[in-house]
């Protein structure tokens, strides 16, 4: 099988510079910072290899997902991410 591991970090890299940087989509925050009144998302991180028309290997892309969580779902839940939306 063959190994695209040397793909990954690159894709990654770009994926999350656009989140952060460029489209400042997501930032960091300390848990005393966030409010009562959010919506809190887990995110899911889909990884897509690309390939030309011969078959051979062109490039890996990254693409950050977010889902929202349940209801009950508390600020202490280890699942549950710093990014946030205010009501």
């Amino acid at each position: 099988m063959v190994s695209y591991s040397h793909a990954v970090m690159p894709a990654l890299a770009k994926e999350m510079e656009k989140m952060f940087v460029t489209y400042k989509a997501l930032q960091f925050v300390q848990q005393a910072d966030i409010p009562s009144n959010v919506i809190f998302y887990r995110f899911f991180l889909f990884l897509k290899l690309k390939f030309l028309s011969d078959h051979t290997f062109e490039r890996m892309t990254a693409r950050l997902c977010a889902m929202e969580q349940n209801a009950s779902s508390t600020i202490n839940d280890p699942a549950t991410y710093a990014a946030t939306i205010l009501r």
